[in-house]
């Protein structure tokens, strides 16, 4: 007899393409230099831009599939993703401790403080019964005064002050009699004295 044999079985299936986590873009606080984002390294994408910056704002960082045809993003099908990096803005602080230290009439003041970001500027002004209005110009009489320290915030960075006392004393004198006179007995003695400031 005759036998027939059963018809071939055909059945399709599909692969469907791995899906590929973004990794995790962590913020960078301003320094003042450059700054790009940290990007784990892998096989299955490249960095096609992370060019960062320097002050604070959102810059892109773009990841590009090596292999498009097996791998995709889970939520787009482009082989590039864009991906946020941020630079927040930095908490100032004072790398010199701002100070001013008191002098007598006649001696310059010198104001010392430096800060972390800016440009440190100083003010001055009279204290308990020294009446001098604030200024940027340091005060020459005596009295007691207070310095304030400031640096002026901006976008990358916050601002900070802090004030510091300080004294005018006024200036001693000194008196010098001269010792060297002679008189002879009878006559009125008359005697030089030189009076100078004693700084």
């Amino acid at each position: 007899g005759y036998y027939k044999l059963p018809e071939a079985a055909t059945q399709s299936y599909t692969i469907s393409k791995a899906s590929v986590t973004a990794p995790t873009i962590t913020n960078k606080v301003y320094t003042g230099e450059t700054l790009t984002a940290d990007v784990v390294a892998s096989d299955i994408y490249s960095v096609s831009a992370n060019d960062g910056g320097v002050n604070v704002g959102e810059y892109a960082v773009v990841l590009t599939l090596t292999d498009s045809n097996n791998y995709t993003w889970p939520d787009s099908d482009d082989a590039a993703k864009t991906l946020k990096f941020n630079i927040t803005q930095a908490a100032n602080e004072w790398t010199t401790e701002p100070s001013i230290a008191s002098v007598t009439y006649g001696t310059a003041v010198s104001p010392l403080g430096a800060a972390k970001f800016g440009d440190v500027s100083v003010t001055y002004a009279g204290t308990d019964d020294t009446s001098y209005e604030e200024s940027a110009t340091a005060p020459t009489a005596a009295g007691s005064y207070t310095a304030k320290f400031r640096v002026v915030g901006t976008d990358n960075y916050t601002g900070i002050s802090t004030n510091a006392g300080f004294t005018i004393t006024k200036a001693g004198s000194q008196t010098e009699v001269e010792d060297n006179q002679t008189v002879t007995y009878g006559e009125m003695l008359t005697l030089t004295a030189n009076v100078s400031k004693q700084l």
